[in-house]
């Protein structure tokens, strides 16, 4: 009995050992970045960013709305406590229109020719207002653009939300901001019950958030690091190089994204050409965090530039602007993702996305 024991844990020690020279030579090799979904499928960035950060910060910074910047007179006041947890942040602050959009006036739904429409690097996550993409914007005193973003949303949801809610139908510029690692992803469930969600979502983290700030801060700055949360930190970092291996082969091995994709995604703008018929659209196109995670060797950079190419096909030909913005990023990469790990833009990240804009020449007066 002993005997089969000892046997049993030599052969867990001898098999934990090859899994990590294994796992140690693939990490040098491949590198890439850490497949964090695969252990944490709940808001699965989030948790695995905050529970590998939340020790490294002892005072959280709280971001609140410049009033100066961005006068919320006819804004519903709806203060709201959004939480996120990059650059070192808790959360940060917004104020919710009518249609529990951000930072919008109220009266922008009847008035504004200018619509911005994008998912959470337009939301400008974890960053305050007046670094945001439209809070910059907005700085010149530039009024007349609506924002209608959401962290998650994609392509078809978002022009939902544009017939839905806006009221002006003689628009000058539709600025759609389009970022390479997952704006291909489309919704599968019908957009009013995901847009009845959104609200529901959004009503019910503000009726937590605002009722004990206190205790919202408290709690948050109270998490551990479990032993379980500590293996699965582990797994995920010690396979990173695995990870990378397979998809050098089957993400990356084809060199070239997939053709209908981009059909499917050009769709939902040629379906509402009739409602967009005197309207410029543009397409801001980001790059993607993981370009920078594998070695320069890696075919990464062919498969994310194809998605470009292909995009360039379809923007010609149905007349759209398509903005090139990868530059702006590349030569600060290393400054604008934080930790080497996933995230959005920082500060300095949407300041050179917006310099781009500006480089391009979008006219919003």
């Amino acid at each position: 009995m002993l005997k089969n024991i000892k046997k049993g844990f030599f052969i867990i020690a001898i098999t934990f050992a090859l899994f990590l020279v294994i796992s140690i030579v693939f990490n040098l090799i491949f590198k890439g970045p850490i497949p964090y979904a695969i252990f944490f499928n709940n808001y699965s960035y989030t948790n695995f960013y905050k529970l590998l950060n939340i020790n490294k910060y002892s005072n959280y910074k709280t971001s609140r709305v410049n009033k100066n910047i961005f006068k919320i007179s006819d804004v519903s006041e709806k203060k709201f406590i959004f939480p996120c947890y990059e650059g070192g942040k808790q959360f940060i602050e917004i104020y919710l229109d009518k249609n529990y959009f951000k930072n919008n006036k109220n009266k922008f739904y009847e008035t504004s020719d200018n619509i911005l429409l994008g998912d959470s690097f337009l939301f400008g996550y974890c960053v305050e207002y007046e670094s945001s993409i439209t809070g910059l914007i907005r700085s010149n005193n530039i009024e007349n653009i609506l924002e209608l973003s959401y962290p998650g949303t994609t392509i078809d949801s978002q022009f939902y939300y544009l017939k839905k809610y806006v009221k002006n139908k003689n628009l000058k510029n539709i600025i759609i901001f389009f970022y390479e690692n997952n704006d291909l992803n489309f919704e599968e469930k019908k957009l009013e019950i995901l847009d009845r969600n959104r609200i529901k979502e959004l009503k019910k983290l503000q009726e937590l958030n605002n009722k004990n700030l206190v205790n919202f801060k408290n709690k948050n700055n109270s998490v551990k690091l479990s032993f379980n949360d500590n293996l699965k930190i582990f797994l995920a970092t010690s396979i990173r190089g695995l990870n990378s291996f397979k998809n050098h082969f089957l993400k990356f091995r084809n060199k070239s994204i997939d053709n209908s994709l981009i059909e499917k995604y050009f769709s939902f703008i040629d379906n509402n050409q009739d409602y967009l018929k005197n309207t410029k659209i543009h397409i801001v196109y980001l790059t993607t965090w993981e370009r920078y995670q594998y070695p320069d060797w890696h075919n990464k950079v062919k498969f994310y530039d194809s998605i470009f190419e292909k995009m360039k096909i379809y923007s010609l030909k149905n007349n759209i602007n398509l903005i090139d913005c990868r530059k702006s990023i590349q030569s600060i990469q290393d400054l604008i993702f934080e930790h080497n790990f996933y995230s959005h833009y920082n500060k300095l990240g949407y300041r050179k996305i917006y310099d781009c804009l500006v480089k391009n020449e979008i006219k919003f007066h």
